[in-house]
């Protein structure tokens, strides 16, 4: 009998990102925060950028680049990190550019919350409150 090396970590993920009803796969990164469905979060931002991302697509298998929204997270539930956000939904990213035009998104902390999965997700963003002055 031959011995085979498994990933059960990339088992999981594969039957995860099958019970999710989506055409992509984000492949997972350290540094990345994620915004799970029926979860609110506290989250405030400190740069943006759009970017590219790769990911799988889940009918081919293949991987491929992906046009998306990169904010920089630097408060996330009362906690100061270092994280990125990628945003891939139109109408999120439409969002945040209508904060971001209206001087509000480096300055403010916003409530998120994702519900559904797949192409009914919509995302809830609100201002808060200010952010905290960072010299004191």
């Amino acid at each position: 009998m031959k011995n085979e090396v498994v990933d059960l970590d990339a088992e999981e993920r594969n039957r995860e990102e099958k019970k999710n009803d989506v055409d992509f796969a984000i492949f997972e990164r350290d540094d990345l925060f994620k915004i799970e469905a029926n979860k609110t979060y506290e989250v405030g931002f400190a740069g943006i950028r759009n970017t590219e991302i790769e990911v799988q697509d889940r009918q081919t298998g293949e991987r491929v680049k992906k046009p998306a929204l990169e904010l920089d997270v630097d408060y996330l539930n009362g906690e100061k990190v270092q994280k990125k956000l990628h945003i891939t939904s139109k109408n999120f990213i439409a969002q945040i550019k209508i904060l971001y035009t209206q001087n509000l998104l480096f300055n403010t902390i916003f409530q998120i919350t994702r519900q559904g999965e797949g192409y009914a997700t919509k995302y809830f963003i609100v201002a808060i409150k200010k952010k905290e002055n960072k010299e004191k």
